[in-house]
Order: structure tokens, then sequence, then C-alpha cells
């Protein structure tokens, strides 16, 4: 019986023992051992258990989402994007202009009707090169129509490789004469402006213009009061020419002006040399 009693005790022992191991907990985290026991957890060595609080909570602050953590990281980042978004320089190129245009040294000293002769544009892409937040280089790309329309009921004529201007004949009604210019238009300006580009600014630069569709249409009535319309096409202009422009303005509203430094026509080929353009434009 007491072998009994004492084999119980021995086993009983055993398990008390193997239990109390069950409980500690082993946890390996960047090459540092941490145990936690019972004694580690209750008992007043500060150095253990201080230890092992921490690691707690720092484990914590790790494994979960906080969302207030989140909401002042993303704060912190969208400020910094705001900050680096208005410190930037900002280009002045794109957007839709109207203007109005007049030929300059005609030939035969006809009149071109600036209030008609109207400039359609139409910058959509650009590139900046900042010097500064407030000086910079801009090269664009974009599309301009001008129409440059006569007085005096005189006409454009096709004769030829030539373009002339004639008197209507006797009993005709001049309803327009006109010359239409299409073109590709590739600006580079250099640009000043204030601190973000929100206030005014200001440039001044070179256009080359490659010219596409050239065409003369006049619209009249004859002796008889028939409505009538005849259209020249390629006309004999230069393919490619050059602008000086300069613009200012202020947030999405500046006013330009063009002055073109080589001759609309080829060389003796056509009636317009020269031309200046004023107008506005609408930034985007």
């Amino acid at each position: 019986m007491n072998k009994f009693i004492y084999t119980v005790a021995i086993i009983a022992t055993s398990i008390i023992a193997k239990a109390e191991e069950v409980c500690d907990t082993t946890i390996v985290y960047n090459g540092h051992t941490v145990t936690i026991t019972d004694d580690s957890l209750n008992n007043g060595n500060d150095g253990e258990s201080s230890y092992q609080t921490e690691y707690e909570e720092w484990t914590i602050m790790e494994s979960f989402n906080l969302p207030f953590i989140n909401l002042i990281n993303s704060n912190k980042d969208n400020s910094s994007e705001i900050n680096k978004h208005i410190n930037k320089f900002q280009s002045h190129i794109c957007g839709f202009n109207v203007g109005f245009t007049n030929a300059l040294n005609t030939a035969d000293n006809f009149n071109t009707n600036m209030g008609r002769s109207v400039e359609l544009g139409f910058i959509f892409c650009e590139q900046a090169i900042p010097f500064s937040i407030n000086t910079g280089l801009t090269f664009g790309l974009g599309f301009n129509w001008r129409n440059y329309k006569i007085d005096d009921n005189c006409w454009m004529r096709k004769n030829g490789g030539f373009v002339t201007v004639e008197k209507l004949p006797e009993g005709y009604d001049l309803k327009y004469s006109k010359l239409r210019v299409f073109s590709i238009n590739l600006p580079m300006v250099f640009e000043l402006q204030q601190k973000s580009g929100n206030g005014f600014y200001g440039y001044v630069g070179t256009q080359a213009d490659f010219r596409l569709a050239r065409r003369v249409v006049n619209k009249y009535s004859d002796e008889d009061g028939n409505s009538r319309k005849n259209t020249a096409k390629h006309v004999r202009t230069l393919p490619v020419g050059c602008d000086l422009i300069a613009q200012i303005g202020c947030k999405d509203i500046a006013i330009y002006g063009k002055y073109s430094i080589t001759s609309l026509f080829e060389d003796g080929r056509g009636p317009i040399g020269k031309a200046i353009t004023v107008g506005a434009r609408l930034m985007f």
C-alpha cells in the first residue's frame, strides 16, 4: 500500500511539473529570445517584466492597424504633397485662344479687315523645364486657324501659282473673300511668374507654324443675284513660319500678342507678307 501511494505521488509530481513547463512561453524575434513565465509576470523582477511589457506594447502597435495612427500618417503625406504642389513651377501655355489678326505690307495697298480676320488656337500639350519656382522654359503643341478677310470690294484669286487681289466685276456683290490657313503650332517660351503660379505671370518666346492647309474662299452674288462660292486650294504659302509671341495674365485669363517674322507667302506669290495678332487666352 505504501508503495502504491509513493508511486501515485511521484506520478502526480511529474504531471504538475510538466504542466508548469507547458505554461512557459519562449519567443524569438529579431534575434532576441524572450521567455515568458508565471514568475516573470507576477513577481517583482523589474528587469524581465519591464522588457516583456515593452515588447508586448510594441507588438500591439505593429500587429494592428490603428485608425488614428493611419489618419495622422495620411494627413502628413497629403500635407507634404500639397506643399510640393504649391511650391513647384506651373506653366501657362495650354488653353484656348481667340484673337484678331491684321496683315502688314500687303501688295496693291488693299486692307484686311481686322475685326473680321479671326484667329482660333488650341494648345493641348506642354512640357516645362523649371529653373526655379518663379522661372522656367516651356514647350507646347497645338493647332491654329487664321482667316484673313479683305475689304474695298476686292477678292483674292488664284492665277496659276500666284494669288492676286482684283476688283470684282461690275454687278457683283462680295459677301467675303478670305484666306484660310490651318497649321500645327510649336511654341517655346520663357516664363516669369509669382510663387506657385497662382498670381500674375508673363512669357516671351517664339512659335513655329507648320502650315498644313491653305485655301482662298470667295462668296459673292453675280449680276443676276445668284449666290456663288468658289474655293482655290493649295495656294503657295511658305510651308513653315515663325512668330514672336508674348503673353501676360493672372490665374486662368491672359492676353497675348504675336508678330510674324516670316512672310506668309513664298516670295512674290501672294499679296500678304507679315501679320500681327492680338487676343485673349483661357488657360486650363
